[in-house]
Protein backbone atom coordinates (compact mmCIF):
# COMPACT_ATOMS: atom_id res chain seq x y z
CA UNK A 1 0.00 0.00 0.00
CA UNK A 2 2.85 2.72 0.82
CA UNK A 3 4.80 1.52 -2.16
CA UNK A 4 1.38 2.57 -4.34
CA UNK A 5 1.00 5.81 -2.58
CA UNK A 6 4.84 6.64 -3.49
CA UNK A 7 4.14 6.19 -6.93
CA UNK A 8 0.97 7.68 -6.67
CA UNK A 9 2.43 10.84 -5.55
CA UNK A 10 6.10 10.75 -7.43
CA UNK A 11 3.71 10.13 -10.60
CA UNK A 12 1.78 13.63 -9.25
CA UNK A 13 5.30 15.50 -8.85
CA UNK A 14 6.19 14.42 -12.43
CA UNK A 15 3.31 15.22 -14.46
CA UNK A 16 3.08 18.20 -12.75
CA UNK A 17 7.01 19.40 -13.22
CA UNK A 18 6.31 18.46 -16.80
CA UNK A 19 3.72 20.48 -17.68
CA UNK A 20 3.60 22.57 -20.58
CA UNK A 21 3.85 26.75 -19.22
CA UNK A 22 3.13 29.75 -21.38
CA UNK A 23 6.23 31.83 -23.22
CA UNK A 24 4.57 34.56 -23.13
CA UNK A 25 1.46 36.22 -20.06
CA UNK A 26 -1.76 35.05 -21.86
CA UNK A 27 -3.31 38.45 -20.40
CA UNK A 28 -2.46 42.01 -20.58
CA UNK A 29 0.04 42.82 -17.19
CA UNK A 30 -0.61 46.00 -15.32
CA UNK A 31 1.65 47.37 -13.50
CA UNK A 32 0.61 49.73 -10.57
CA UNK A 33 2.74 52.84 -9.67
CA UNK A 34 2.11 54.42 -6.57
CA UNK A 35 3.02 58.29 -7.72
CA UNK A 36 0.79 60.80 -8.65
CA UNK A 37 -0.61 61.32 -11.87
CA UNK A 38 2.03 63.80 -13.51
CA UNK A 39 4.76 62.87 -11.33
CA UNK A 40 8.28 62.33 -12.34
CA UNK A 41 7.78 58.77 -13.01
CA UNK A 42 4.31 59.62 -15.01
CA UNK A 43 6.12 62.26 -17.02
CA UNK A 44 9.46 60.12 -17.71
CA UNK A 45 7.00 58.62 -20.68
CA UNK A 46 5.91 62.03 -21.86
CA UNK A 47 9.04 63.97 -22.24
CA UNK A 48 10.43 61.26 -25.03
CA UNK A 49 7.50 62.03 -27.39
CA UNK A 50 8.49 63.89 -30.34
CA UNK A 51 6.31 65.90 -32.51
CA UNK A 52 3.78 63.84 -34.52
CA UNK A 53 4.25 60.47 -32.60
CA UNK A 54 1.19 58.92 -32.89
CA UNK A 55 -0.93 58.98 -29.17
CA UNK A 56 -3.70 57.91 -27.56
CA UNK A 57 -6.12 59.37 -25.22
CA UNK A 58 -6.70 57.46 -22.12
CA UNK A 59 -9.13 59.58 -20.11
CA UNK A 60 -11.60 62.68 -20.04
CA UNK A 61 -14.05 63.36 -23.01
CA UNK A 62 -11.62 62.91 -25.68
CA UNK A 63 -10.45 59.06 -24.12
CA UNK A 64 -10.24 56.27 -27.13
CA UNK A 65 -9.37 59.04 -29.73
CA UNK A 66 -5.58 58.79 -31.12
CA UNK A 67 -3.90 61.75 -32.87
CA UNK A 68 -0.41 63.23 -33.01
CA UNK A 69 1.52 64.70 -30.67
CA UNK A 70 2.46 68.30 -31.11
CA UNK A 71 4.09 70.09 -28.23
CA UNK A 72 3.95 70.21 -24.69
CA UNK A 73 2.56 73.20 -22.82
CA UNK A 74 3.93 73.76 -19.09
CA UNK A 75 5.01 70.60 -17.31
CA UNK A 76 1.85 68.61 -16.89
CA UNK A 77 0.03 69.35 -20.15
CA UNK A 78 0.56 68.52 -23.74
CA UNK A 79 -1.16 69.85 -27.20
CA UNK A 80 -2.03 66.62 -29.69
CA UNK A 81 -3.40 67.05 -32.91
CA UNK A 82 -6.97 65.40 -33.40
CA UNK A 83 -9.42 64.54 -36.07
CA UNK A 84 -12.85 66.14 -35.33
CA UNK A 85 -15.07 66.75 -37.97
CA UNK A 86 -12.62 65.73 -40.70
CA UNK A 87 -10.47 68.41 -39.37
CA UNK A 88 -7.24 68.31 -37.45
CA UNK A 89 -7.89 70.55 -34.19
CA UNK A 90 -5.29 70.92 -31.65
CA UNK A 91 -6.15 70.21 -28.40
CA UNK A 92 -4.77 71.13 -25.08
CA UNK A 93 -4.57 67.80 -22.44
CA UNK A 94 -3.48 66.70 -19.12
CA UNK A 95 -0.34 64.65 -19.85
CA UNK A 96 -1.01 61.91 -17.53
CA UNK A 97 -4.37 61.34 -20.11
CA UNK A 98 -1.96 60.30 -23.34
CA UNK A 99 -0.35 57.19 -23.70
CA UNK A 100 2.28 56.26 -27.12
CA UNK A 101 0.08 54.55 -29.67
Amino acid sequence: MRRFVFILILGGILAAAGSPRAEYPERPIVIIVHAKPGGAIDLTAYQTLKQNDPVEVTAGPFAGYQGLYHAKTGEQRAVILLEILNRQQKVQIAAQDIKRA
